[in-house]
């Protein structure tokens, strides 16, 4: 298991690497679209997120080790009380009388003996019991210590297990220990190792009946599963931590986009406003009458248009486009409708007049909605025009009398309904 100082700055690394992965997609999204930096669009808050990360990566690492301590308090306040009640229970049970000389045969040391074994049974989350007193060298030895199941296979087996003898010196120097002979609880912060294995370790004083301290209790926990709860509570904090960086990113990418997104929006409003007031600009000086409708319904027009038809432009908006239609067209303006091309139809103005009409549609987008945009010329003139050339074409100039261009025309005309007559009768009879 790696330190905690390890594992945290592992846990840094990952938080970082994924900030500056997710923030470099981000700045080439932005910068794709907007040819800007992401610092340059949300400096503000960029940096309040940078500074935020900042704490909370080492606010975190305090949370962390305040979940660990919260972990290894309970463990002390287990031990407190059950050390205490059992110092308590040997002390009457004159363990003040047993000594590194005693005989193992002794009947205190059995009851003792045989009473901590009870309680080690008793109690599986304690690895081992036993009780510790100075020798007058100052020396640690053993007084009283059952025989554990270190490996907890439901047996007593292996050299390490057995009863350890009374008088066997302990030579670790351990502060928790030496702190207990001094009349204080105390417990180790960290596992330990000795030559019956890893272990945490909690001791209390044992007093005699002079109230001063003549051993000392002390238990054992399995190190693997008190690193166990420490990790635990370590990958905890760590997830919460993570859980909190993983709200605060996903909140600060939100608001980021939706910064770009009303960059954007008002760059293309921009855009489209110098647009239309191009467009409006070049209606205006436009001779050809420019109507915008969509669904049937007028929505802008220009100066010309209003002059064409004779209406205000107020009059003119939201009308519907049929109404500028003369009825003879009305199936035309269905046809064109789905069409962009050149049209001619016959149009209706204000006082009813109808005048024919040159229409080209092409359809454009108008505030974010598309449109279509008519450009709409008279050719009243051009008609008359035309009608005065037929005119010329097939009639005399001085007499007004149709002339031999149109006598050769109306001639060749019935002439090939004749023969067209002529072809149909004889299909009918070859068919009869």
């Amino acid at each position: 298991m790696l330190s905690k100082t390890i594992e945290y700055m592992i846990f840094i690394i990952v938080i970082l690497l994924i900030i500056m992965f997710v923030q470099h997609q981000m700045n080439r999204l932005i910068q794709t679209k907007l040819k800007l930096s992401l610092f340059q669009i949300a400096q503000r808050l960029t940096t309040v997120f940078y500074i935020f990360i900042f704490l909370l990566l080492i606010g975190g690492f305090w949370y962390v080790n305040h979940l660990e301590q919260v972990k290894h308090q309970e463990y002390e306040r287990f031990s407190k009380y059950f050390t205490r009640v059992f110092a308590s229970e040997l002390m009457q049970m004159n363990h003040h009388l047993l000594n590194d000389s005693t005989s193992e045969t002794n009947d205190t040391y059995i009851r003792i003996l045989r009473a901590m074994t009870r309680w080690q049974h008793e109690h599986p989350e304690v690895l081992s019991i036993y009780t510790l007193k100075k020798s007058k060298d100052g020396n640690n030895y053993f007084v009283v210590a059952p025989a554990t199941d270190y490996n907890r296979n439901g047996k007593i087996d292996g050299k390490k297990e057995q009863l350890v003898p009374i008088g066997t010196v302990y030579k670790e120097h351990i502060p928790e220990l030496e702190r207990a002979f001094q009349g204080k609880f105390s417990m180790e912060k960290e596992p330990n190792s000795d030559q019956w294995g890893e272990s945490i370790s909690a001791f209390y004083p044992i007093f005699d009946q002079n109230g001063k301290v003549d051993a000392v209790f002390g238990i054992d926990y399995n190190a693997n599963e008190y690193k166990a709860q420490i990790e635990r509570e370590r990958n905890k904090g760590m997830g919460i931590v993570f859980l909190v960086f993983l709200v605060s990113y996903i909140l600060y990418l939100l608001i980021v986009y939706i910064r770009l997104e009303k960059i954007l929006f008002r760059k293309y409003r921009e855009e489209l406003e110098i647009s239309q007031h191009r467009f409006k600009r070049l209606s205006e000086v436009s001779m050809e009458g420019i109507i915008i409708h969509s669904e049937g319904k007028v929505l802008e027009v220009n100066e010309a248009a209003c002059r064409l038809f004779g209406y205000t432009a107020d009059e003119l908006i939201h009308m519907p486009i049929k109404e500028l239609v003369a009825p003879a067209s009305l199936q035309d303006l269905k046809t064109s409708l789905g069409e962009e091309d050149m049209h001619e139809m016959y149009l209706r103005k204000k006082d009813g007049a109808v005048f024919p009409a040159e229409i080209l549609r092409r359809e454009y987008e108008y505030y974010s909605k598309k449109v279509n945009v008519t450009a709409i010329r008279d050719i009243t003139e051009r008609k008359k025009h035309e009608e005065r050339m037929h005119y010329i074409a097939f009639h005399d100039d001085l007499t007004g009398l149709p002339n031999k261009e149109l006598l050769h025309r109306v001639l060749t005309e019935k002439i090939e309904e004749a023969r067209s007559q002529r072809t149909k009768r004889q299909s009918a009879k070859k068919t009869f």
